[in-house]
């Protein structure tokens, strides 16, 4: 018979003492398939979180890395990838403009016909000061 585990978590506040503030990595937003097109506005410091889902039939997204000097990459520990979901996350580095590009291929069989076509994606990020 399995053995069931329980996890609570509790948390407390101390008289005179303020909450921390969110960590770095909390994103500012979250960008999804929903938003190809789109142009965002963020600050220097802002973290963007990429949650593209794989069409049926398709690879997963290959993104394309943004201009670094306006948005760069960043590890989120929290992210765990689910089959058919790419995730990344950037932090807006210094002010300007930059596109989050990504792009799908059809999953083909070796021998078959394959569709020769790309779906694509990209935002542009505007970061002010």
């Amino acid at each position: 018979m399995p053995t069931q585990l329980a996890a609570s978590v509790v948390t407390a506040s101390i008289p005179g003492t303020a909450l921390a503030a969110p960590s770095p990595l909390q994103p500012k937003l979250t960008l999804t398939n929903a938003d190809a097109g789109s142009t965002v506005h963020i600050r220097v410091g802002d973290t963007i979180d990429l949650a593209l889902k794989a069409s049926t039939g398709f690879q997963d997204w290959q993104v394309s890395g943004p201009d670094a000097a306006v948005l760069k990459p960043v590890v989120n520990p929290a992210a765990a990838a689910a089959r058919g979901m790419t995730l990344r996350a950037f932090q807006a580095a210094g002010v300007g403009q930059a596109d989050i590009t990504a792009t799908s291929r059809p999953n083909c069989v070796a021998g078959q016909a394959c569709p020769q076509l790309v779906q694509g994606f990209k935002v542009t990020v505007v970061v002010g000061g």
